[in-house]
């Protein structure tokens, strides 16, 4: 869930529609500068479905110590390794490809979690063991795409790889994660990124540093621009409730259930 603070308000909105949002994103890519990611349908649905793995936990979202609905980047690790795992295991249904992209998104989530230093041993052991089934889970994939298993990987990414189709993976990756985070500054109170680095202009081509800057609570300027048009709108559905401590899990579950959906809409424009 993204609990975005707007006014007298918290707007909630679930990690699915987030996610359908970067979807929509991707679909625009491609100009003069940035090529569009090859299979692109296949590419779609990586992005559209990163995050299906929110499902049930957005469904009965729990709080903060504070009483807060819980945002997604309070979870604890043991419920961010279910969500994250589940979600590369339903990309995976869709195809050898989503599965392979969406997991390479969870194994990078994991190794950022990963990186504070103050998580204990059985947290450490349990991301160490998620990461191993990630890579499993990508060698699969890998295999079912007839892509090469025996080259070095850097965090599951083939970086050093000479074939195009390892090529197109970065690439295809990369633009998966700009998608993302494009979607999480619009949907978020604050930006969590305002800059994106690599972003590969085309399969082995020159990479760039997408940068966001937010005008308003709606409008978002990106440089350099990926897309095939200079400006366009796009919705995303959430519900609104009022922005003060919940006393128990039960009573946000009952404000969730009688607010009316809204719709935010989001401009995105090639900064100038």
């Amino acid at each position: 869930m993204i609990r975005r603070l707007m006014g007298s308000e918290w707007l909630l909105i679930a990690q699915v529609d987030h996610a359908h949002l970067a979807g929509e994103l991707a679909d625009r890519i491609g100009n003069e500068i940035f090529d569009p990611p090859d299979n692109r349908s296949l590419f779609h649905d990586a992005v559209a479905n990163h995050d299906q793995g929110w499902i049930e936990a957005d469904r009965k979202p729990t709080l903060n110590l504070r009483g807060e609905p819980i945002d997604f980047t309070e979870i604890a690790i043991a419920t961010a390794l279910s969500i994250w795992g589940s979600s590369a295991e339903q990309a995976a249904d869709l195809g050898p490809l989503p599965g392979l992209l969406v997991s390479l998104h969870s194994l990078s989530l994991s190794i950022m979690r990963g990186s504070d230093a103050n998580i204990d041993a059985t947290r450490r052991f349990a991301l160490n063991k998620f990461q191993h089934r990630q890579i499993e889970l990508q060698e699969s994939c890998r295999k079912k795409l007839g892509l090469a298993g025996d080259i070095p990987l850097h965090h599951g990414l083939p970086e050093k790889s000479d074939d195009p189709r390892d090529k197109s993976i970065v690439h295809q990756f990369r633009l998966l994660q700009a998608m993302d985070a494009m979607s999480l500054a619009a949907c978020c109170s604050k930006p969590p990124a305002t800059e994106l680095s690599p972003v590969f202009a085309r399969a082995g081509g020159r990479a760039h540093t997408l940068r966001i800057r937010r005008s308003g609570e709606k409008t978002l300027h990106i440089s350099p621009w990926p897309f095939d048009v200079e400006r366009f709108n796009l919705d995303v559905p959430a519900r609104p409730i009022p922005a003060e401590p919940f006393v128990s899990p039960e009573a946000l579950h009952d404000a969730l259930a009688s607010a009316a959906s809204t719709t935010l809409t989001f401009t995105f424009a090639a900064s100038r």
